[in-house]
């Protein structure tokens, strides 16, 4: 396993040494998980650009939404 601070969040926590007690032979294929935790940012930043173009949004709300997508997007670039 990487280092920990290249872990992915799900390795953080207690969930991860909870699943292992449990399930001792379940190995993590990070590439894997790595891919649906970038698709899911992915998916995050549609959503925000539809509501952001649909959505009847007050200025604070855009102002908000704009910078979620700004947020998820930095940390696109820095992933990819």
């Amino acid at each position: 396993m990487p280092r920990q601070e290249n872990r992915p969040l799900v390795f953080s926590g207690t969930f991860f040494p909870v699943y292992q007690r449990l399930h001792p032979k379940y190995i993590v294929r990070e590439e894997i998980l790595r891919f649906y935790q970038i698709r899911r940012h992915i998916e995050d930043v549609n959503d925000f650009y539809r509501q952001y173009l649909y959505d009847d949004l007050t200025e604070a709300e855009t102002y908000e939404i704009v910078s979620l997508i700004e947020c998820e997007c930095e940390f696109l670039h820095g992933t990819l």
